[in-house]
């Protein structure tokens, strides 16, 4: 750092900084980190968010996982009945209806029934899970750590995982 002066005439100010490293995934600034290994799966986020939905889809295509997005859990019912995905995130406060609701209708169709799904909540309080209802595979805070969830993910895909109870 370092300046120079010359009276009446002004001042030049400088400072010299080492070059850094490019981050590893400068689209992004996602990096990868060790995640549990899984094949890709197809994946149904259901937020409304675009910020969020936007972060999910990055961090979960790092490990491969095609990620499609519904904002409505109306919306999220009818992608999920015409072309099931292997996964579904699902967060609580929707614009039509709440996570937990579209939860419930997911177990009442056969086809879905077994469709393991995260919750993605900032209610993530006893009382909430509670209320949330049986059958989660995971339940994850917002705003949620990248890396938790991706070993949620992880957790949640493996064939030999618990099933959802009624």
């Amino acid at each position: 750092m370092g300046f120079l002066s010359d009276p009446g005439a002004g001042s030049t100010f400088w400072i010299s900084l080492a070059a850094a490293e490019a981050p590893a995934r400068p689209d992004t600034g996602l990096q990868r980190t060790e995640a549990p290994q899984v094949r890709p799966a197809r994946v149904l986020c259901v937020e409304d968010d675009p910020v969020s939905a936007l972060l999910v889809t990055q961090a979960l295509g790092l490990d491969g996982h095609q990620v499609r997005v519904a904002g409505t859990a109306g919306e999220a019912l009818r992608l999920a009945q015409a072309d099931p995905p292997d996964l579904m995130l699902i967060d609580f406060r929707l614009p039509d209806f709440g996570g937990p609701e579209l939860h419930r209708c997911l177990r009442e169709n056969p086809r879905l029934a077994e469709l393991p799904c995260i919750a993605l909540t900032a209610q993530a309080t006893d009382d909430d899970r509670r209320a949330a209802g049986p059958g989660w595979a995971a339940f994850l805070a917002k705003p949620v750590d990248l890396s938790v969830l991706r070993h949620a993910v992880a957790a949640a895909l493996q064939p030999d995982r618990p099933r959802p109870v009624a």
